[in-house]
């Protein structure tokens, strides 16, 4: 994630059925994040990830095999 200043973000997990499997909220630094998130408990499928703080949110979609 790469954060124009210092913040917070919060990361959801949902499956296609909109149901938040995984949530996190983790402080970021001024610049590049690196942020592991542990999906291994999920079964294969696609997913959502929606990351979002105080100015906005942005919205994948992931593939776990």
């Amino acid at each position: 994630i790469n954060s124009i200043d210092a913040n917070y973000a919060t990361i959801e997990v949902s499956n296609l059925l909109g149901q938040v499997v995984y949530t996190t909220n983790n402080d970021l630094i001024l610049g590049n994040n690196d942020i592991q998130l542990d999906l291994a408990y999920l079964e294969a499928g696609q997913y959502v990830v929606r990351i979002s703080n105080e100015t906005g949110s942005s919205t994948s979609s992931v593939q776990i095999k």
